[in-house]
């Protein structure tokens, strides 16, 4: 298997740092669940995005640490995540 670089600007290009760190329930804990996502670190910056079910298998999202701000923000303005005293 050969390594990808992690100083492309191409995220694709990039090789996980670890595992996926799974998240199922809406305090974060780490349980069997159908319906979870997954967030891993890639080398030299940037997350990759998962779902566990098996349709997401060998599907995700990469993006950087400015994109995933974004997309926090984008979330934040959703009314059931946003007035959900938990998150």
């Amino acid at each position: 298997m050969t390594q990808k670089d992690p100083a492309s600007t191409d995220l694709y290009a990039r090789d996980l740092v670890g595992p996926y760190d799974y998240m199922c329930n809406t305090d974060g804990s780490n349980t069997d669940m159908e319906s979870c996502l997954g967030v891993a670190e890639l080398a030299g910056g940037g997350y990759s995005i998962t779902g566990n079910k098996p349709e997401d298998t060998g599907r995700e999202l990469r993006g950087t640490v400015a994109e995933l701000r974004s997309f926090y923000k984008l979330l934040r303005n959703i009314p059931e995540i946003a007035g959900n005293p938990t998150l």
